[in-house]
């Protein structure tokens, strides 16, 4: 089966006829049976789809502060984070202890930033 990588790719391709092709970007791949399905499988994996609400589904705590924290209070109030970017990705920082609690390094990737 054919693999092409990107829309242009696809859209050569479906000119020739109704041909099913493996879609694939790096390790995601589908198979398109049409120039629609290619478009719609490379532009969400382009541009994925960011919610305009919290969808954080694991929070980052410092794990040697939070034994201390006082009853009724919750990990958010007694959280003292400082997130930002670096020259690698982004750095998690405790403000409470003054220690790392992540550094991602992304490896070079690019990152679509959201405001």
């Amino acid at each position: 089966m054919k693999v092409i990588q990107s829309t242009d790719e696809a859209k050569t391709w479906f000119e020739k006829g109704p041909l099913s092709v493996r879609c694939q970007v790096k390790s995601a791949s589908k198979v398109c049976h049409n120039l629609e399905e290619a478009t719609e499988f490379f532009n969400l994996l382009n541009n994925p789809p960011v919610p305009g609400v919290n969808a954080i589904q694991m929070f980052f705590h410092c794990a040697s502060c939070m034994p201390d924290k006082p009853t009724g209070v919750s990990p958010r109030e007694w959280a003292q984070l400082e997130v930002g970017w670096t020259a690698h990705g982004f750095q998690v920082w405790c403000k409470r202890c003054e220690k790392n609690v992540v550094h991602a390094d992304f490896q070079g990737a690019k990152l679509r930033l959201i405001e």
